[in-house]
Order: structure tokens, then C-alpha cells, then sequence
């Protein structure tokens, strides 16, 4: 018994499984993760992270390396080189049936021996382990039995573990190269999850400091009989320049078209400098949204016209002159007489609360100071005049007199809803996603209106109405009054707002996944695991193979040295050195076929070398090798 092939088996087991559980422990640390979760895999693929590495040449290109492709080509590559080792394995149990075979021991005879033919096939097939070896092998077996020997098992199983290695090793370059062709690159915005930071005040918050000494069974806090925040200039001129979305104001107001035209305020700081960025973040902010239907729409004629009674706004009002009076309006010609005779009226957005009306005056303090409190949504009234300009803008009175200008006027009764909001920046979209949207309470909607119900921002309101009415729908015309409504509602109120921290700050990051085909991945993973398989049963089988010692003689240079008769044979069977040697020795050369070295089996002599040729052997004319004797020696040279 003799312990051989270890070098081998490890390096043939070894190499391969640890290829075949490198790509498993890739691909389940490198899955892809989504905001949504975790996920490994996706229509048939692996998805898999392969990180990003932005260029610094100003070209703002990621670039990523796809690791499962370096391995698959690694693995391919060295399964190649392979090969002879696993062929090593199977050549030792070879030597060790053919030792076994040819010891004369009961049960085994020479018939178990290849023949001279069978041999020469096996070194081929076991030191290089080929298409081409293979291929001979399986003509010669082919043969009918008429024409050759009887194979004996140690040829059988040789060229079948050689099959089976062969068709192992292509089998992972084939999945490679499927690998490879099937494998995708894509590019995604990832969020990378960062501390929350309170010097980035992305969120809104209501001041609440200007509200503490409020009294809810008084008018809304800053409101008193002179108006609107009069002892709060910093309020009033922070809400003017939010509801214009100046540059230099604390706030700006953003319409979320894809959530019904909801206004919602955003931190000035936040907005210029993180719209297009790559930093997303949630944060709790204010919502208006206005719901308008206008009162004075002909569908005969396409265009405003004279308001006729409404029950959804049982009391409409008209301000003529900062005057609230019931409007008696037949025509929109100005014409001499009185306000109500005329049709002459002042823009104003209107209050109504348990049926009275307020702002035509005061502001919230038309409402009596103890029913001052608006349910949200509130009800609100809008009347807009203006002139209609150009030529057709005059006529002139049968007779004689100047020419009266033509009026045009807009009458909507509004439902105007505030929220405490929560809303997502997605640099991917630059835009704002509504996460939630609660209605304020309605002491909160009394405070955001009050502005409002100042005719704080009604010449604004008038001015972007007037230019739609010229050219738009009625749709057209609703929807851009809700818009507006909404918009200045909420900007007016700026000033009672104020920058605050927002959570779940995030970094959007380019990155590159690789979409692996499972497929083609799992077929080289089980070829390689497969490959090592084969490696360590041919070890098993091999390890306790039948051998016995050799005793070198001490006259030698091994001097007295033991060698295994399976590492020789295995080396006939492995390497056509000892065949030279053994063809070529003569005397003490003998010794040399006991080396385990096979560059020391045969002569490396100066004046030893070998012609080949057409060689006279005692008459008989044949094709090989001999010694050649050099120029003194005889001709052996043969003519026909």
C-alpha cells in the first residue's frame, strides 16, 4: 500500500471548489439592496452590486468592474491548467491495477495487462490528456472485437475519467463564455442613508412662538380691528416675499402637480442649493390646496358673464368700493350711476364662516370676535375685475360722449383646505413627492388665512388670472385660479413659518449592478464543484493503491535508497522518458530506470546521440532510432 497523489488531489480539489464557493459568497454579499428591501434575484438573474468609481477627467462616467466576470474567466482559465493534474490521480490508480495485475497474485492475471497497443494509447491519454488522445482511443475501442485485444478495465476506466475531465473543463469555458454573452451592466440611483444633521433645515415648522398668548375665543392670533399683523412688520414682509417667490426669501412655495396642485413650502436654503443634487431627504412642511368653481361662466358664449344665484353660496357678496353689498349686476359696461347700477366692483377674496361674511373691510375682523374660527376647509369667495384691453376694449354710447371702457369679471366660490404635510425630495426626478397630507386643525386654518382675507395678495391674484381668461377654457381658467388661490393662501402666511431640521437625509449615488443570468452562472458553479468531485473520488480511489518497495543498490548513487513501485509506474504511464530510457540503455544504465526523476532515467552523454531514419537491423530494413556511432562508425544508412 502506498500513500500517493496528495499534492495533486489538493490542488485539483482545492482550486476549483474554492473558485465554485468564491462566486456563491460573491454573489450573496454583493446582492442587490432597493430602497424597498433586499433583493438576490430578478426575472431569472442574480442582481448584484459592483460599486462605482466616478472618472476624475470632468467627464462626470462611472466606471465598475463586474467581479463575477473576472472569476468566471478565472476559473476557466485555470480549469484548463487542470487537467493533468486530476490525469496524475487517475494514472496512479492505473499503476497500481496494472502492478496489482501483473504481481501473479490469485484472481489477477495477464490478460488484466494492456497490450503494447493499449499502453501506447494510455500515456497519451493520462500525460496529455487531449481531444486528439481521446479520439484515438475511442477508434481503437470501436474497433470490432476481431481486430483488437480485449480491453482490459484499467483502460476502460482510464478513458472514461478522461472523457469525463475533458467534457468537465469545456463545459466551464462553454459556461463562461455563456456567462459573459449574457451578462448586463446597469446603471440605477441608489440612497445611501446619512445622519441627520441639524444645520440642514429642509423642513418647515410653524412659529409658534407668535400664537402662545392666543385666546381662541378671540379673533386668530395678529389679527385685531386695524388689521393683519400691524404690530409684526418682519411677518408681513416675509409672507410678501414668499408668496412671490422672491430669491432672498426664507421660504418658497412649490405646486406638487401630480398631487391636485397642493402648494407646499419649501426652506429657500433647501430648495437652490439641493434641486438637481444628489442629497434626498423627508421633511414635515404646510399645504393649501384651493377647490374653485366659478359662479359667472356662460356655456353659450365660452366667457365670463353675469353671476346668477348659486345655492351651493347662498350669500354671495360683492365689495363695491370696500363697500360688501348683494350684487345686482346685469352687465359687465361701466355706465354712469351708482356701484350697484354700474357693475363696478373691487377685486377681494371673501370669508365664509356660519354664514357671515368677512374680509370686505377688516379682514377676520368683519367676523364677530367670538365665532372667528374657520372649519378646514374654509369657504371662500373670489371676485376679480379687470379691463379688457385693445381696440375692443371701448364702445361708444348712440350718441354723442367719451368712449366707456368694457369690464370683465370673474366670480368663484372656493373651498380652501390647509394640511400639515410630509414630502420627499427625489434629486433622481428633481421634484417633490407628497408622502402624507393631514388637514390642519381649524384654529390653525384661521391663523394661515387671515393674510388672505386681508387682500394681502388679491392684486397679485388678479394679475395671474386676468391672462388666461383672455385665450383659456373654463377648465383652463379653474385650474389655474385653484393653483394661484392655493399658492398665495399659503405664501402670505410665510411669515409665520420657519426653517426646521429634516429627517432621513440621504445621498442619491450612481452606481453599477451587474444582471447575472442564473442559468449560465448556476452551470458553471456545479461544473466546477463537479470537476472537484471527480478530483477527490480519483484520489480516494488511488491513495491506498496496491505497490510494493524497491531496495536501490547500494552501489548506486541513491545508495540503498526505497522506491515506490506505483510512483514508477505512475510515471511510465504518465511521461514517454522512461520508454527512451529503457529502449536506449544499456550495462549499468539499467540502475537509471530506478530514478524517480525522469530527467536522470536516460543518457544526457556528449557522445551519446540518436539518428532516425531507415535502419538495417540484420538484413531486415526498418524505420527508428539508434545510437549514432559518428563518422568513424559503420554506414547504417539503408538505399532501396
Amino acid at each position: 500500500m502506498a500513500r500517493v497523489g496528495i499534492v495533486p488531489a489538493v490542488i485539483a480539489t482545492v482550486i476549483p471548489s474554492g473558485l465554485a464557493t468564491l462566486l456563491i459568497v460573491w454573489v450573496l454579499s454583493h446582492q442587490y439592496h432597493d430602497p424597498g428591501g433586499g433583493r438576490i434575484s430578478s426575472g431569472g438573474s442574480f442582481i448584484l452590486y459592483e460599486g462605482s468609481e466616478a472618472r476624475d477627467d470632468g467627464t462626470g462616467e462611472i466606471t465598475a468592474s463586474l467581479v463575477a466576470l473576472t472569476f468566471s474567466s478565472l476559473s476557466s482559465q485555470i480549469i484548463s491548467l487542470m487537467t493533468p493534474f486530476v490525469m496524475a490521480l487517475a494514472a496512479y490508480r492505473a499503476a497500481g491495477l496494472w502492478l496489482r495485475n501483473s504481481s501473479g497474485r490469485s484472481g489477477f492475471g495477464p490478460d488484466e495487462n494492456p497490450t503494447p497497443t493499449q499502453f501506447g494509447l494510455l500515456i497519451p491519454l493520462l500525460g496529455f490528456t487531449n481531444l486528439k488522445a481521446i479520439k484515438t482511443s475511442l477508434l481503437y475501442l470501436l474497433q470490432p472485437s476481431t481486430r483488437r485485444a480485449r480491453v482490459p478495465r484499467l483502460f476502460t476506466e482510464t478513458l472514461v475519467t478522461a472523457v469525463v475531465v475533458i467534457a468537465l473543463s469545456h463545459i466551464v469555458g462553454i459556461a463562461d463564455l455563456w456567462l459573459h454573452s449574457t451578462t448586463k451592466s446597469l446603471i440605477v440611483n441608489q440612497l445611501m442613508q446619512m445622519a441627520s444633521d441639524p444645520t440642514e433645515n429642509h423642513a418647515v415648522a410653524f412659529n409658534s412662538t407668535l400664537c402662545d398668548q392666543w385666546n381662541t375665543s378671540s379673533w386668530p392670533c395678529l389679527n385685531t380691528q386695524d388689521g393683519w399683523a400691524v404690530e409684526n412688520s418682519s411677518v408681513v414682509f416675509q409672507g410678501w416675499e414668499t408668496a412671490r417667490n422672491l430669491s432672498n426669501a426664507a421660504l418658497q412655495v412649490f405646486t406638487l402637480s401630480d398631487w391636485g396642485d397642493m402648494a407646499v413650502l419649501v426652506p429657500t436654503a433647501a430648495a437652490p442649493e439641493w434641486m438637481g443634487s444628489k442629497l434626498t431627504y423627508n421633511s414635515s412642511t404646510f399645504g393649501a390646496r384651493a377647490d374653485c368653481q366659478i359662479l359667472n361662466w356662460v356655456d353659450q358664449t365660452n366667457r365670463l358673464g353675469s353671476m346668477s344665484f348659486n345655492p351651493d353660496w347662498p350669500v354671495p357678496v360683492v365689495m363695491h368700493n370696500s363697500r360688501a353689498v348683494t350684487p345686482s349686476m346685469n352687465s359687465s359696461l361701466t355706465c354712469n350711476g351708482t356701484p350697484e347700477e354700474t357693475g363696478l366692483v373691487s377685486n377681494g377674496v371673501l370669508g365664509l364662516v356660519n354664514g357671515v361674511v368677512g374680509g370686505a373691510t377688516d379682514g377676520v375682523a368683519d367676523f364677530p370676535e367670538n365665532a372667528a374660527v374657520s372649519p378646514n376647509p374654509a369657504k371662500v369667495m373670489v371676485q376679480l375685475q379687470w379691463q379688457v384691453l385693445g381696440v375692443l376694449g371701448y364702445f361708444r354710447k348712440r350718441g354723442s360722449g367719451p368712449p366707456l371702457a368694457i369690464w370683465e369679471t370673474l366670480f368663484a366660490g372656493c373651498s380652501l383646505e390647509f394640511f400639515n404635510a410630509s414630502i420627499e425630495y427625489v434629486p433622481a426626478t428633481n421634484s417633490y413627492n407628497l408622502l402624507n397630507a393631514t388637514p390642519s386643525t381649524p384654529e390653525l386654518t384661521s391663523i394661515l388665512w387671515s393674510p388672505l382675507l386681508t387682500q394681502f395678495v388679491t392684486d397679485q391674484l388678479a394679475l395671474s388670472i386676468q391672462g388666461v381668461t383672455k385665450v383659456g377654457s373654463q377648465g383652463n381658467i379653474t385650474a389655474r385660479l385653484n393653483q394661484e388661490l392655493g399658492r398665495l393662501a399659503l405664501g402670505s402666511a410665510g411669515g409665520l413659518f420657519q426653517a426646521a431640521p429634516s429627517s432621513e437625509l440621504a445621498t442619491l449615488s450612481t452606481v453599477v449592478l451587474g444582471r447575472y443570468p442564473m442559468a449560465p452562472f448556476l452551470c458553471l458553479v456545479a461544473a466546477l464543484y463537479a470537476y472537484a468531485l471527480v478530483a477527490m473520488v480519483l484520489f480516494a480511489v488511488s491513495r491506498w493503491s496496491w505497490s510494493y518497495s524497491i531496495r536501490v543498490p547500494s552501489d548506486t548513487e541513491s545508495k540503498g535508497k526505497e522506491i515506490s513501485s506505483l510512483v514508477l509506474a505512475q510515471t511510465w504511464l504518465t511521461d514517454p522518458m522512461p520508454l527512451v530510457a529503457f529502449a536506449s540503455r544499456t550495462g549499468r544504465e539499467d540502475e537509471r530506470m530506478l530514478s524517480e526523476r525522469v530527467l536522470d532515467m536516460a543518457s544526457d552523454e556528449e557522445g551519446e546521440r540518436l539518428r532516425i531514419g531507415l535502419l538495417d537491423s540484420d538484413g531486415q530494413v526498418t524505420f527508428g532510432i539508434e545510437k549514432d556511432l559518428g563518422s568513424g562508425g559503420a554506414d547504417r544508412s539503408c538505399s532501396r
